[in-house]
């Protein structure tokens, strides 16, 4: 399963698209979305959910009301992931979903690393394919950065399991 936080961007993304508008989630729908990650709720079953309740939406009489919430798909998602467990009854697939937590398998680790790898090499080629003055204010950006990185880096390979929402927070700081 996706990370944690491209588990709540997809979905919100998602909602928004079926929406056909830009609203902003409330915090009855990010707790829902918490809700379902805890419950463990595969992101492709909850996406599904929304696809079902705006189809259904779109089958009513009045066509002039929006879905406003994404508490309005929740019986849908629901519905959804029952289906869901159903097909996966005696499976083994089942029993590897809920041994692995979402966002903490080795495979999220590497992939993180080996995109902060790239980063920094990217920077530092960069430096030198597009020569700048030593004492451009840009030399110590990209310096900076890459030490940022490489730092992060470091954190992320000896931490057990990483807080991807304070990881997130410090990238966005950085760009």
């Amino acid at each position: 399963m996706e990370n944690y936080f491209n588990y709540y961007t997809e979905i919100e993304e998602h909602f928004q698209k079926r929406r056909g508008t830009l609203a902003l989630l409330s915090p009855l729908d990010w707790s829902l979305i918490e809700s379902f990650q805890s419950a463990g709720i595969p992101l492709e079953i909850i996406l599904r959910g929304i696809d079902c309740a705006f189809e259904k939406r779109s089958k009513a009489r009045s066509k002039t009301q929006k879905i406003n919430s994404l508490a309005y798909c929740t019986q849908a998602i629901l519905a959804e992931y029952e289906r869901h467990q159903e097909s996966l009854a005696g499976s083994s697939s089942q029993i590897e979903a809920k041994s692995s937590p979402v966002g903490s398998s080795e495979t999220d680790k590497a992939n993180l690393l080996q995109l902060l790898d790239k980063a920094c090499d990217l920077l530092m080629r960069s430096q030198v394919q597009s020569p700048v003055p030593p004492e451009s204010p840009l030399v110590g950006v990209i310096e900076d950065t890459v030490s940022s990185l490489q730092a992060i880096k470091t954190e992320i390979s000896t931490c057990q399991h990483p807080d991807y929402e304070h990881l997130e927070m410090r990238l966005s700081r950085m760009f």
